[in-house]
């Protein structure tokens, strides 16, 4: 697991939740969007900190917000790839114009990948082969990422640190077979991450489908006599509060036709 300081620690105690030996989780050191090494680098950094554990090892990258259908299994997956290739996944486009938020690939007959373009206009492209970040490696073509991180050094950030540039790089280097698969959840908006956990969690998509659409909330104020949380009373105070002195906060739903694209809950106080 590869993250950047800001979540470092909540991945440290994820690790220990689930038995995950703590030095497999790397801390790339970044705290900001600007001073992100970006996913291809964070690969790069994870080869060199753990190189003691998958030296001379075929790798299988996988992008956080990866989430297949149930259907798919990772061992089919395996067994597709031929010899001496790596392996990508695809699944259909629901429409054309989904095109313009995925990276597409296109694939001859044999089932190799022939190319990845970033977000194409659909007259770019005949395919409609979405390809989400899973992306088998051979150790042989991992070997090139130093190259392809040094002809790409002068480049912005925002150009070469999407993990499909790699593969769009290495694609005509290194043979990489091509798996169908049903489709994956995209998790962009409220009611994407309802259908998501209805597959995953049902009780709590149950219990998110149950809350009201408003929330009200009054607290009074406090007045401290003595001793303060951050103080040497360590956490102890004595204090009442007035109940004729309060706030009130409102959390309201957005729109249906809201919460089907970019809405956020409102809140007003």
């Amino acid at each position: 697991i590869v993250t950047n300081a800001f979540f470092y620690e909540q991945f440290q105690r994820f690790a220990l939740t689930r038995n995950i030996p703590a030095e497999h989780v790397v801390n790339d050191g970044t705290l900001t969007n600007d001073t992100r090494l970006g996913a291809v680098g964070d690969l790069n950094l994870c080869l060199e900190e753990c190189a003691h554990l998958i030296r001379g090892r075929d790798v299988l990258v996988v992008a956080g917000d990866t989430l297949f259908y149930p259907d798919f299994s990772l061992a089919a997956f395996l067994s597709a790839i031929p010899e001496g290739s790596g392996g990508v996944v695809w699944y259909p486009c629901a429409t054309d114009e989904e095109t313009l938020k995925r990276g597409i690939l296109e694939v001859d007959d044999s089932g190799r990948a022939l190319r990845l373009l970033e977000k194409p206009h659909p007259s770019e492209t005949d395919s409609r082969k979405a390809c989400p970040a899973f992306y088998a490696y051979r150790r042989a073509a991992l070997d090139l990422l130093p190259a392809f991180m040094e002809e790409t050094a002068s480049l912005p950030l925002s150009e070469r640190d999407a993990p499909g540039k790699l593969l769009a790089w290495l694609l005509p280097r290194s043979p990489t077979h091509a798996v169908a698969v049903s489709g994956r959840f995209d998790i962009g908006n409220l009611a994407q991450y309802r259908e998501t956990l209805e597959h995953f969690v049902p009780p709590a998509a149950r219990r998110l489908m149950a809350l009201p659409r408003e929330v009200v909330e009054t607290t009074c104020c406090r007045v401290g006599l003595m001793g303060n949380p951050s103080d040497g009373f360590h956490g102890k105070v004595l204090s009442f509060t007035a109940s004729n002195f309060h706030a009130t906060v409102t959390v309201a739903a957005p729109p249906a036709e809201a919460a089907a694209g970019e809405g956020a809950p409102q809140a007003r106080a």
